[in-house]
């Protein structure tokens, strides 16, 4: 039996806490996970997109070698080719298509990408590691099986569903039970044992005075990455797609009237903001970089003045290093001209476009990340962050959040330069909010005045702050 002791309390009540505050620890952290990886049923928008193929399709299910990794049951409130309980790893909505990949809540070896061109026509693109992988339709109506593809008749419509990836000797469906089970199965080939299958499913009208929209498919893959172009009507849709799980990949679309062409840019790495008020914040900060638009916070400088400056010094030398709100791309392109192996991230879809298309132009290798900073994908740490202009925007909308991104992305002994506006709102920052973020988790190396260079010219100089962050707790590897 324990007796209690005034002089034990103390020591008592200190572990007592210690086991609270670990208990605590473990929730949030398990929270963050979480947050970071949301659950099919957190995007409400997915059923009313997948409405035109729920009318045939009520089920879909994946097993390899006989085990199931990943089941979907429209009657459960999910879409059908999508179950509300997938761990969705990355998601981008916008007026031409839809695009996300993601993970069986039963299997990390398994994991989906979905791209749909809206309204009708859809992508779904699959990689199973660990044996022979089945694929299974659970269909509405009754199918037919011809020339390799699924044919689903409705009374002024069909659905099509065609196998494109194994290309060669491209695996039959096998349709059962009334046709309304159909089949399809893919084993490895070689030492290889992840197989990927590939099938675009569309939805085209059988009436007469609505003559059915012809679509043309071709694939071709290169080292692993899928090259596919569908055309429907004057538009065609160019995908570059390496194994979902492994990049996010690349679109572009070409367009006759101009009206929906779409420069190469990458898809989405992480959860975009999405839903009606998420879709216009990406509008606001796209718009700026279409059409040729002189982009207000870009210059024709190679590169930050004060940046150009700490590489020069040796401040700071080539390193693993990512950019946050990289724009069209200078500071990136810059230190990777300079030896910096160098990832950037941004929200906008067109400056990545332009981005990219800079990066290409000056010969150098940059890996370009869509995304949102305060819900980053799974990137590997860095030593160094580079940031001008993202935080004096973010912080206004979750400063915890952006602090948390940064210790998400540093390795130990890593550094984070930022250069930000010298104002009271946004786009700006005053000492005290800096210090406020930043103090209980990172060491100051510096916070001083400085000018950043703005308009066309870069001759304009406003009043800013550069600061120099190295993570507390947390020593550099040897």
């Amino acid at each position: 039996m324990m007796t209690r002791t005034r002089t034990n309390r103390p020591a008592a009540r200190q572990q007592y806490i210690g086991v609270i505050l670990g208990v605590l620890a473990l929730c949030v952290a398990v929270g963050e996970l979480h947050a970071k990886t949301p659950t099919a049923a957190e995007f409400p928008g997915l059923i009313a997109n997948f409405k035109p193929f729920d009318t045939y399709v009520c089920g879909n299910s994946i097993s390899v070698d006989g085990t199931v990794v990943f089941d979907s049951d429209a009657s459960k409130k999910a879409c059908s080719l999508l179950g509300v309980e997938a761990r969705i790893l990355s998601f981008e909505e916008n007026k031409q298509f839809l695009c996300l990949t993601a993970q069986s809540p039963k299997s990390s070896k398994f994991v989906r990408r979905v791209i749909l061109i809206k309204p009708s026509i859809l992508i779904v693109d699959d990689v199973a590691s660990g044996g022979a992988l089945r694929w299974r339709l659970s269909s509405r109506k009754a199918a037919t099986c011809a020339n390799g593809q699924l044919l689903f008749a409705g009374e002024n419509e069909k659905l099509v569903c065609s196998t494109l990836w194994p290309a060669k000797a491209a695996p039959s469906w096998t349709v059962a039970k009334q046709g309304k089970q159909c089949s399809v199965e893919i084993k490895p080939t070689g030492e290889d044992k992840a197989v990927r299958c590939l099938n675009v499913l569309s939805v085209s009208a059988t009436q007469a005075k609505a003559a059915p929209i012809p679509i043309k498919t071709t694939i071709t893959n290169k080292g692993g990455v899928i090259k596919l172009t569908v055309t429907v009507k004057d538009n065609t849709y160019r995908f570059e797609l390496p194994a979902p799980g492994t990049d996010a990949g690349t679109i572009e679309v070409a367009s006759a009237d101009d009206k929906l062409a779409i420069q190469p840019r990458p898809l989405p790495a992480g959860v975009l903001p999405h839903g009606p008020e998420g879709m216009k914040m990406i509008e606001r900060w796209d718009r700026s970089y279409r059409k040729g638009k002189r982009i207000p916070w870009n210059n024709d400088l190679p590169a930050a003045p004060v940046l150009q400056e700490a590489v020069k010094t040796k401040t700071i030398k080539p390193c693993r290093t990512v950019v946050l709100g990289c724009g069209s791309g200078s500071n990136a392109i810059f230190l990777a001209k300079k030896g910096f192996d160098v990832t950037a991230v941004d929200v906008a879809p067109s400056a990545l476009g332009i981005a990219m298309a800079n990066a290409k132009k000056a010969g150098v290798k940059v890996r370009w990340v869509l995304s949102d900073v305060l819900k980053l994908p799974d990137l590997k740490q860095y030593d160094l962050i580079f940031d001008r202009g993202c935080y004096h925007h973010v912080r206004y909308v979750d400063p915890a959040g952006f602090a948390a991104s940064l210790r998400q992305l540093m390795r130990p002994g890593a550094r984070c330069f930022i250069l930000s506006c010298n104002r009271d709102k946004a786009p700006g920052i005053r000492e005290k909010m800096i210090r406020d973020d930043f103090s209980e988790q990172f060491d100051f190396e510096w916070l001083r005045k400085v000018k950043i260079h703005v308009g066309k010219d870069g001759k304009h100089k406003i009043d800013a702050w550069s600061v120099m962050l190295r993570q507390k707790g947390k020593k550099k590897e040897s």
